[in-house]
C-alpha cells in the first residue's frame, strides 16, 4: 500500500508517539512543500524513519494552482497531496476535513490518524493501552480528531 501524508497525519502521528510504526503498514510519501512545512520532527528524522518525499513537476506544480484556485479552503500544499496521490495512484493519509473531502470528490481513498492507530493495533504492531495513549496524547496535543471515531475507538480498547 502505499500513502501520501498531509502534515496533519505526519504531525497527529507524532504527537501521539507512533509515527515511527507508520512506516510499517505501507510505502510513505510526501511533498517537499509538505516536508519544508514540518520543523518536528525534522526532515532528516522523517528519511531516517522511511518517508519519501518527493518533488512535484512543473506540470504538477500548476495543476497544485489550479486545485487551489477551484478549492481556496485548500493550502498549495493540500493541493501537493492530491497531486502526488494521483500520480502515484495512493491513499490519502490526512486529518484536515477540507483536504479529505476533497480527495474524496477526485476519486482518492483517504485515511486518517486514527485509521493508522486500528490498523497497528489489529496488526499487532501496538497494544490497547498503546492506543489509549496514542489518542490521549493527540487530544492532549491539541489535535482535532473526530469526536464520535474517538469515542468509538476509546470504547472498543477500553481506554
Amino acid at each position: 500500500m502505499r500513502l501520501v501524508a498531509d502534515s496533519s497525519s505526519i504531525i497527529s502521528l507524532y504527537v501521539g508517539g507512533v509515527l515511527d510504526k507508520l512506516f510499517l503498514l505501507a510505502e510513505v510519501y510526501t511533498t517537499d512543500l509538505i516536508a519544508d512545512e514540518l520543523t518536528e520532527p525534522s526532515t532528516e528524522d522523517l528519511r531516517q524513519m522511511g518517508l519519501k518525499i518527493c518533488s512535484l513537476s512543473k506540470a504538477e506544480l500548476n495543476r497544485t494552482e489550479q486545485i487551489v484556485l477551484q478549492k481556496p479552503d485548500l493550502s498549495l500544499q493540500d493541493g501537493s497531496v492530491i497531486i502526488l496521490a494521483q500520480s502515484l495512484v495512493a491513499t490519502v493519509l490526512a486529518d484536515d476535513k477540507p483536504l479529505r473531502e476533497f480527495a474524496q470528490t477526485q476519486g482518492l481513498a483517504v485515511h486518517g490518524s486514527l485509521w493508522v492507530i486500528e490498523q497497528l493495533a489489529s496488526q499487532g504492531q501496538i497494544d490497547h493501552s498503546q492506543v489509549c495513549t496514542a489518542i490521549e496524547n493527540m487530544l492532549n496535543g491539541g489535535r482535532r480528531l473526530p469526536r464520535r471515531e474517538v469515542q468509538r475507538i476509546q470504547k472498543q480498547y477500553g481506554c
